[in-house]
């Protein structure tokens, strides 16, 4: 019964989570569809990932230091595995 109370709990979480206009990104979550933003420093050349992008976040550099929240944002789909592949 404390299994089936725990299961219960964790769908109405989801319940919540889908019905806050998340349920594309979730969607593209499961599938391995999601992308993720990334900026080229302008200064060091290196690249900066994110795991959200919002234009009111300050975007710094983790190797510079410097604001990069001018730079272009690029998005990157992850890379399937061989495995996923050969399927």
């Amino acid at each position: 019964m404390l299994a089936l109370t725990k299961i219960s709990n964790i769908c109405q979480k989801l319940k919540r989570i889908l019905s806050l206009g998340c349920r594309i990104l979730w969607q593209k979550f499961m599938r391995g569809d999601a992308v993720m933003p990334y900026k080229i420093c302008p200064y060091c050349g290196k690249t900066s990932y994110s795991a959200a992008e919002s234009p009111s976040i300050e975007w710094l550099c983790p190797y510079c230091g410097k604001d990069i929240s001018h730079a272009e944002s690029l998005t990157s789909v992850p890379r399937k595995e061989k495995e996923d592949e050969e399927k």
